[in-house]
């Protein structure tokens, strides 16, 4: 019996340090949970602290302000001037009998009529018009005071009025060269999504230009498409000539008459160096051929994204 006690003491030992490492991970976890809970509680307060900093901002900028109201509003697009008129109204918190309210849209200054205590007036815009912020005058009694208010600003109106389709074709041509040979087999097939509000638009096209020249156009029913749908544009196999250059689009017409340019690929056939298939790039023009709207910004970065390349539409 005497023999056996060392054995059952270490037996004891054992199970004792088992149950210590045991409780031991429990703790760690228990501390673990508490330190995220704690730095989740941390990361809250620091949320509520900043929205109480932005909401005393907000107030405190209210409060100081001679404006008690301001509103834009914004009609339709005018298809043959391609303008647009905006009413522009402004409340100050104490409205005189003898105060006059002005807005000054860059270098020229329009006097509002008044009804009640609300100043107003309607400029027509270009459509074309990137961002117009005017300045408020107020006078009265030989007091002028000049401010502003963000909520008369009015931002590009072509991208706010004009429909949108969201169009990406994540991948590549497959491409096959024949041994020996400048021939190249493009194959066309490919996941192409197009996303929007679909009854915004008549007609959508896929189109594959070849140095310029329009050599396939394939028209997409966008009726039968879904919300963020995929379609496949073409199983066909073309077979080109090293050096040419390949670009697809998806053409749209809106209801409005204007033409969408959405550029997807450009590729140089047996050209070692591509560029990635195009993301969410626009181009569109008036019925009349005026660009009223190009997402990127600037004519080398138009150019080098197919846009020298003229697609028409009736």
């Amino acid at each position: 019996m005497k023999k056996k006690i060392p054995y059952i003491l270490i037996s004891l030992l054992v199970i004792m340090q088992v149950y210590s490492i045991s409780k031991i991970n429990d703790l760690q976890r228990q501390i673990s949970n508490i330190n995220f809970t704690v730095y989740d509680d941390i990361d809250g307060i620091y949320t509520n602290i900043g929205t109480i900093y932005s909401d005393v901002e907000d107030m405190l900028k209210e409060q100081a302000s001679i404006i008690h109201f301001a509103s834009i509003s914004i009609g339709k697009i005018d298809i043959d001037t391609l303008t647009v008129p905006v009413i522009f109204k402004v409340e100050p918190k104490k409205v005189t009998n003898s105060m006059s309210v002005s807005l000054k849209f860059s270098d020229k200054t329009t006097l509002l009529s008044k009804e009640d205590t609300i100043y107003s007036c309607t400029k027509v815009l270009d459509l074309t018009n990137d961002e117009i912020f005017p300045t408020i005058i107020i006078e009265d009694e030989g007091i002028k005071i000049i401010t502003e208010d963000s909520t008369l600003c009015v931002y590009n109106l072509a991208s706010e009025l004009i429909p949108r389709l969201y169009t990406h074709s994540p991948f590549g041509p497959d491409i096959t060269i024949k041994p020996n040979s400048d021939i190249v087999e493009y194959h066309q097939a490919g996941e192409l999504f197009i996303d929007g509000k679909y009854e915004d638009f008549k007609n959508a096209w896929y189109v594959t230009y070849i140095d310029g020249e329009k050599t396939n156009e394939i028209t997409i029913d966008l009726s039968k498409l879904n919300m963020n749908a995929s379609i496949f544009p073409s199983d066909e196999i073309l077979t080109h000539e090293k050096g040419q250059i390949i670009t697809t689009y998806v053409v749209a017409l809106d209801n409005l008459g204007f033409t969408h340019h959405y550029p997807l690929e450009r590729y140089e056939v047996g050209s070692d160096e591509q560029h990635e298939p195009y993301y969410d790039i626009v181009r569109v023009t008036s019925p009349n051929g005026k660009i009223i709207y190009d997402s990127t910004g600037n004519d080398k970065y138009a150019e080098e994204y197919g846009y020298d390349v003229e697609i028409v539409y009736p």
